[in-house]
C-alpha cells in the first residue's frame, strides 16, 4: 500500500485486511479499512497486486483502488544469515501503480453559514499514478515512494487541490551467532507532505525464528504503539 516496489516480494501470494478506528465510538475520528493482494510471477522477477482502501475522517471520505506491478533485479550477496530468514537478499525492486480515487467532502454537514468556501459539498474523481523503489539486503532495507506523482492534474473538479505525501523508510536486522534464534529489527518510516510537519514512525521488533515477534513504536507528536505477531 505504501510502496508498489514491495509487490511480489513475499515467497508466495499474500493477502491482507487491515482495520483502523472502526472499533472506537468517537465521532469524527479517523477510520481506515483496507484490502490488498500481491504475488510474485515470472520466477519471482516480477510482481502483481492491487488494493482497495476506504478512509473517513470528519466529513471527508476517500475510496481508492489501484493495481500494482513491480520488476526486480537480483544480486548475489554472500552473507552468514540464518536459514529461517524469509527475506530475499540482494534485490532492487521498481514498482508502479495505476488507479482511481473517489473523494467526497460533505462540507454542508459542518453548518458553516456565510462562507463561500463551505457553501457546497465537494465530490471528485481523481486518477492516480504511484511509483516506488526498494532495495532489500539480508541485513537492511531502504525504500522511497510517492502514491500519486501526478497529484491533482487530472482531477474532475477544478477547485480541489490535493497535497500528496512522499514516504521514505529504512530498517536493519541485527543477527549474531550468539543469538541464533533471535533477530532484532529497528526501523523508521518518514512521511513528508507539503504544508504538514514531517512525520516519523520509529519502531523496533524482536523476532524469534520468524515464528513470533513483539515490538513497540513511537509516532512523532501522535502515538505510542505495541505489536505482537
Amino acid at each position: 500500500i505504501l510502496n508498489p516496489a514491495y509487490t511480489g516480494m513475499a515467497d508466495g501470494a499474500e493477502a491482507t485486511i487491515s482495520n483502523y478506528g472502526y472499533v472506537n465510538g468517537i465521532e469524527g475520528s479517523p477510520k481506515t479499512l483496507a484490502f490488498s493482494f500481491h504475488s510474485p510471477i515470472a520466477r519471482d522477477k516480477m510482481g502483481i497486486g492491487g488494493a482497495v482502501l476506504h478512509d473517513k475522517i470528519g466529513v471527508t471520505t476517500s475510496t481508492k483502488a489501484f493495481v500494482a506491478f513491480s520488476y526486480k533485479i537480483f544480486f548475489d550477496f554472500q552473507d552468514n544469515r540464518p536459514d529461517w530468514q524469509l527475506y530475499s537478499p540482494g534485490v532492487v525492486s521498481f514498482g508502479i501503480t495505476a488507479g482511481v480515487q473517489q473523494f467526497q467532502d460533505n462540507l454542508l454537514d459542518l453548518g458553516i453559514v456565510g462562507d463561500p468556501n463551505f457553501s457546497q459539498n465537494i465530490s471528485a474523481t481523481i486518477p492516480t499514478v504511484g511509483v516506488g523503489i526498494l532495495f532489500n539486503h539480508s541485513s537492511f532495507y531502504v525504500g522511497v515512494s510517492a502514491p500519486n506523482v501526478i497529484g491533482d492534474a487530472l482531477v474532475s473538479q477544478d477547485n480541489l487541490k490535493l497535497e500528496n505525501p512522499v514516504y521514505g523508510y529504512f530498517g536493519y536486522r541485527f543477527f549474531t551467532n550468539r543469538f541464533e534464534e533471535i533477530m532484532i529489527k529497528p526501523n523508521m518510516l518518514l512521511k513528508y507532505e507539503n504544508g504538514a510537519p514531517l512525520q516519523a514512525d520509529m519502531n523496533v521488533a524482536v523476532s524469534f525464528k520468524n515464528k513470533f515477534e513483539v515490538g513497540a513504536g513511537y509516532r512523532t507528536n501522535s502515538a505510542i504503539n505495541f505489536l505482537a505477531g
